[in-house]
């Protein structure tokens, strides 16, 4: 659907708010868990930029400025990263250095798919650390039955437990480490 895909990609590229390095995000503004608006979310940045870099590879006639709007989207992701003993870590919330693993997950499929669709070297390896920092963590979310939403320790609602081994098992391949957890 490539008038849907344009018009999509015109409405993301419209609510976006400019930031220092041309860069651009998406803004929250409401409060949430602790945190002020506005505030902003790796996940959906890494998102955004997949979906730019997706829409880019369908609308070739757009193809030029909608790759502009993947990288822009991309531009603030390293600042919305965190660490954990295994590496980096995506902040779902840029107020929160909290891990949570569904944005881990979320984002390392997203910035792979971004960093395969422009060539964008620095998002594959962001990508590629962000991928292992997850593979070796991933063991500190399980409680031997369920998975907690985050390092806090808090047990992920059914919802996001779903989503949460979905991502693994795309993941899988990669690293044996995926598909213990998913299992």
């Amino acid at each position: 659907d490539v008038a849907g895909t344009e018009r999509l990609a015109a409405a993301l590229a419209a609510r976006a708010v400019s930031r220092r390095g041309g860069g651009i995000a998406w803004e929250y503004y409401f409060s949430f868990g602790g945190g002020r608006p506005p505030w902003v979310s790796g996940m959906a940045q890494a998102v955004a930029a997949q979906a730019f870099a997706r829409a880019a590879s369908l609308v070739p006639d757009e193809s030029a400025t909608l790759l502009h709007e993947a990288t822009a989207a991309f531009r603030a992701i390293p600042r919305l990263t965190t660490s954990v003993s295994a590496g980096p870590w995506i902040r779902l919330y840029s107020f929160s250095p909290n891990p949570v693993l569904n944005a881990q997950l979320q984002s390392v499929l997203s910035l792979g798919t971004y960093a395969k669709v422009t060539g964008d070297s620095t998002a594959s390896t962001l990508a590629g650390r962000l991928e292992q920092a997850a593979a070796a963590t991933v063991s500190q979310f399980d409680t031997g039955y369920w998975t907690d939403y985050s390092l806090a320790g808090n047990p992920s609602p059914l919802s996001y437990q779903r989503y949460v081994v979905q991502l693994l098992r795309k993941l899988a391949p990669a690293d044996p480490r995926f598909a213990q957890a998913a299992d």
